[in-house]
């Protein structure tokens, strides 16, 4: 029951589907988003590599993207958070609280 387990028995039956010509042997790497349970204003709950999304839309943010934090800014509570054009943006911690959250797993 373990996740190692559970990923080994996984491969097994993907190599065995593979031989089989039952599937492809194309990979695809999916990410798991998951719920983040923290204090939205203070910078030290937040890690480079975590997730956001926000739940409205703004001027700044789309609520429709995932953006990932790029740094933190502990002395000024300010996030950088990038998309997946390139783009990089500033957000400060006591502002956008609407902000849902989570991380990759």
């Amino acid at each position: 029951d373990t996740k190692k387990e559970q990923d080994k028995i996984t491969a097994d039956i993907r190599g065995e589907l593979i031989q089989q010509g039952k599937l492809g042997s194309e990979n695809i790497q999916v990410t798991k988003l998951t719920l983040k349970n923290i204090e939205l204003i203070n910078p030290a709950h937040y890690q480079v590599g975590n997730a956001v999304k926000f739940n409205r839309e703004s001027k700044k943010f789309s609520n429709q993207r995932i953006y990932k934090v790029l740094s933190v800014d502990h002395q000024n509570q300010k996030l950088t958070l990038g998309d997946r054009f390139g783009n990089r943006i500033k957000l400060p911690l006591n502002r956008h609280l609407q902000k849902l959250i989570i991380k990759a797993e």
